[in-house]
This record gives C-alpha cells, sequence and structure tokens, in this order.
C-alpha cells in the first residue's frame, strides 16, 4: 500500500456496515469542525519512519491515527461512548487483510477542532507503506 492510499484503506474498513455498528461518520482530511460521533483518519507525529532496506527496496511505516470523537464536553456517558468507539476501531482495523500493526491508543482527553471541545482519543498504528506502486 502506499502512503498516498493508507487514509481512504483505513476509512473503508471503518465505514459502518453492521447494524450494531456505531453510526459515524468517517473523515479522511482533518477538518474544521465535525458533528460527533466521527473518526477522523489522518496521520500521527512522527508522520514516517524508514525501516531497513529490503528485498524490493526502501520499507517506510506510516504513522496513521484515527480520532475517535465521541462528543461534545457535556455531563453524560461521554467516556464509556469513547470507550465503545476505541473498540470499534480496534475490532475493525484488525478485520481488515491489510497489516496495520498493533495500536497504541490515547487516553480520552479534550480535543478541540474549531474553537469547539470534544471528547476524542487518538488510535495510531505504524502501517507499512512504500512511496510508490513499483
Amino acid at each position: 500500500m502506499t502512503l498516498t492510499t493508507a487514509r481512504y484503506v483505513a476509512a473503508a474498513a471503518l465505514v459502518p456496515s453492521d447494524p450494531g455498528d456505531p453510526q459515524v461518520e468517517v473523515l479522511t482530511n482533518l477538518v474544521d469542525s465535525v458533528t460527533p460521533p466521527a473518526l477522523m483518519v489522518g496521520w500521527g507525529d512522527p508522520w514516517v519512519v524508514a525501516e531497513p532496506a529490503t528485498v524490493r527496496g526502501k520499507l517506510l511505516r506510516a504513522r496513521l491515527t484515527v480520532w475517535a470523537i465521541a462528543g461534545r464536553l457535556e455531563p453524560g456517558p461521554g467516556v464509556e461512548y469513547l470507550e465503545t468507539l476505541v473498540a470499534y476501531v480496534i475490532d475493525r482495523i484488525e478485520a481488515s487483510p491489510y497489516p496495520w500493526g498493533l495500536p497504541n491508543v490515547s487516553a480520552p482527553r479534550v480535543f478541540p477542532i474549531g474553537n469547539l471541545d470534544y471528547l476524542a482519543a487518538q488510535v495510531a498504528y505504524l502501517a507499512p507503506v512504500t512511496t510508490s506502486e513499483d
């Protein structure tokens, strides 16, 4: 998989398809407004890490990050819903045929978007990628 297609492949794996899936919007770009619940697929830091040379050339690992956004900071079961979203992300990414690697998940935290505060967590993967299809 190439660096330019990884976000879209991950997003496709996250789109709700079963009646029991959380009804979330899956975003493939960073945005300045969001309607929760939402999953925003983007890049983490460091973005790309080089691996030792392989038979086919250089292998890279890119830090793909899914922001699980449960809702605005309001009284109610926000953390519980966030736990459901994070479990959903992990289950769906692990079920996809691509070897994303093991997830690294942040604790619930305030995530500002467009001057509004949301309850969110980051689910990050080090995904093997290449720079081209060659």
